[in-house]
């Protein structure tokens, strides 16, 4: 499931045309921090992400449907 959210918040932001560069600057992370999220390789904690759905501007049952649609094709 951490792959598959992963997976998501990469989407979010390649279609609001943001780099990994700019989401970890808007966070005050690091390159590498975004990297790992969009990865799935290291989990975040529910207020990261909740904060992360703020600034895509997605509604979290949204983004779940996503995550669940992609994650079983």
């Amino acid at each position: 499931m951490i792959e598959a959210i992963g997976k998501e918040l990469k989407v979010l932001r390649i279609r609001n045309n943001l780099s990994i560069e700019e989401v970890a600057n808007n966070f005050g992370l690091s390159y590498e921090t975004i990297r790992r999220y969009e990865n799935g390789s290291v989990d975040m904690s529910i207020e990261r992400l909740e904060d992360m759905l703020k600034y895509y501007k997605i509604d979290a049952d949204i983004f779940f449907k996503n995550v669940c649609a992609n994650n079983h094709n």
